[in-house]
């Protein structure tokens, strides 16, 4: 997911309190107006941060209409305010983390009452920008025109903020940008070819939003690549962080098995995991899909800041996961294996060969009932595979999140809880694409590129994402 507009936790801030505002003057008349003779309340707010636990040392806003008050938390997460003008009015918190994460929450509008004393819970939650990840990361193309040279495009996205507009941009075969030099840019085919397109006009074709289901309970093998770029694409851990609100965020009724992959690569480098390719955790016991308390997870999650090195066995990880889940899970329970992966997998030997891996994969995971659902994280500097993750994703009921901002990650683990349970909200789209070059377009092959989703509000926080796709033609 790489941002095309600017957008700051600073700018989120600034909504939150803006809305805040809004919300107070729409509540005027209410609950008393200020002045003299309005009589006050109190109020006492407690802070959980995004694990559950209390909040200590965090900043408090109170706003009311006659006046703003600001006050930070004690070690317990509590703090209370006197002599609150009775009314309307609302309370923002914000956390900003040494890591570059930042974490606010709000209560909504309260009414405060003349002599009471009212008691507000609010939690944290990690800000972040919108994002959006392609439902089946295998888009659909379909109904080529009789000379190649046209096609239709069809998206089914997640969404998890307002969607304004979706742009399919032209693409240029070019082997400067994150594909892999093993792989087209534009127009796959079963033998080497690859073609320009354009997508004319780009008008907009968005469906109305479709609602998600009730969430559903589901078994979850939650994958980690301790590979050696680890260090270099996430230096503080952020991943792990989001890891443990994903963990805390679960419902009783889902299960979850962590597990890890990395292994010693051809320069020297050692993997420092207790097994390879794969360590499930705890380790050391068989594999088991957990219900219990998951922060008991938490320790261990943290102990992997320290294991990473080596190379990262993507493919090998995923085949035995795969294999774990369909063994540890009922046969007909909502399952998925979800992998954070850094890198390339440099392990699995020719293009061909990797490719050949590639949809074993998909093939085990579409007789085994177990979607994959990847997160990739990748840099300028040191891109992901994202067309590869993309295949990889094509699953049953798969899907594909990336971003190139670690500190993204925690924000995306509330979508990605809404993905599994089932819950999350899709949006529909299609895009007619073009190319001069004959015979271009035809059933087998696959048409990819990356798809520019903007969401709303504008003008006050524009921006926009890249979400890579792949759509084999029908």
């Amino acid at each position: 997911m790489r941002r095309n507009r600017a957008s700051s936790v600073d700018g989120i801030a600034v909504a939150i309190r803006i809305a805040v505002l809004i919300s107070l003057l729409s509540g005027c008349g209410g609950g008393g107006g200020s002045g003299s003779e309005q009589g006050t309340g109190s109020l006492t707010v407690s802070v959980s941060d995004a694990l559950g636990d209390p909040a200590g040392n965090v900043r408090v806003d109170l706003f009311t209409l006659a006046r703003s008050f600001k006050a930070k938390t004690d070690r317990n997460g509590r703090v209370r305010f006197a002599r609150v003008p009775a009314g309307t009015a609302s309370i923002f918190v914000s956390d900003p983390s040494p890591s570059g994460v930042s974490f606010t929450g709000s209560s909504g509008s309260i009414e405060v009452a003349d002599g009471a004393s009212l008691d507000v819970n609010v939690t944290l939650r990690p800000d972040g920008i919108a994002f959006a990840a392609l439902r089946a990361s295998w888009a659909e193309a379909s109904a080529p025109s009789a000379d190649g040279r046209a096609v239709d495009v069809a998206f089914d996205l997640y969404s998890f903020t307002n969607v304004g507009t979706l742009y399919l941009p032209g693409c240029s075969p070019d082997g400067t940008d994150d594909t892999p030099a093993f792989r087209p840019n534009c127009v796959e085919g079963p033998v080497a070819f690859d073609a320009p397109y354009e997508a004319p006009g780009n008008a907009e074709r968005l469906g109305a939003p479709i609602a998600g289901s009730a969430a559903a309970p589901f078994s979850v093998a939650v994958l980690l690549d301790q590979g050696g770029t680890i260090a270099l694409k996430d230096p503080d851990d952020v991943r792990l962080f989001a890891v443990k609100h994903l963990l805390s965020m679960l419902h009783a009724e889902d299960r979850v098995l962590l597990a890890a992959f990395a292994s010693d690569d051809a320069a020297g480098q050692r993997a420092l995991l207790p097994s390879q390719p794969t360590s499930t955790f705890p380790d050391g016991v068989s594999p088991t899909f957990a219900a219990s308390d998951r922060a008991e997870l938490f320790p261990i999650v943290d102990s992997l800041a320290a294991l990473e090195g080596g190379a990262s066995p993507l493919y090998a990880a995923i085949d035995k996961m795969l294999d774990v889940t369909a063994q540890n899970t009922p046969p007909a329970a909502r399952r998925s294996v979800v992998v954070l992966t850094t890198d390339v997998d440099k392990t699995c030997g020719s293009a061909t060969q990797c490719l050949a891996a590639r949809q074993a994969l998909l093939d085990k995971a579409v007789a085994t009932g177990t979607s994959i659902v990847v997160v990739g994280l990748g840099s300028e500097s040191q891109p992901v595979d994202v067309l590869g993750l993309s295949e990889l994703a094509a699953g049953a009921g798969g899907a594909l999140l990336w971003t190139d901002d670690p500190h993204q990650l925690p924000a995306l683990a509330r979508g990605l809880l809404q993905i599994l349970d089932g819950s999350a909200e899709t949006f529909a789209a299609h895009r007619t694409i073009q190319t001069s070059t004959d015979g271009a377009f035809q059933t087998g092959r696959s048409v990819l590129g990356k798809v520019t989703v903007e969401f709303t509000p504008c003008p006050l926080d524009c921006y926009a994402i890249e979400v890579p796709f792949a759509a084999r033609i029908r």
